[in-house]
């Protein structure tokens, strides 16, 4: 059981909620290709999908500092 591994943290979120709400699988950009260095490390966030991947990096990393998850799983539902 999860209650073995004293160490284990585990976190849901929905990732592109907007995306949810129009039955699309991005609004403005595949959020996927936001978690670039360059992307998340960029003072611009001219899309919804890219504010939100600086949030979700800020949220399980940030992505490639020590602090960073060591597991993501990205699971899609189909639209």
């Amino acid at each position: 059981s999860f209650q073995d591994f004293k160490s284990l943290e585990i976190d849901c979120l929905l990732a592109n909620d907007l995306a949810i709400e129009v039955c699309r699988r991005f609004v403005d950009r595949d959020l996927n290709r936001c978690f670039s260095r360059s992307t998340l490390h960029s003072s611009d966030a001219d899309s919804y999908e890219m504010h939100r991947a600086k949030e979700i990096n800020a949220r399980i990393g940030p992505r490639f500092s020590a602090e960073a998850s060591d597991l993501c799983i990205d699971l899609h539902n189909t639209t």
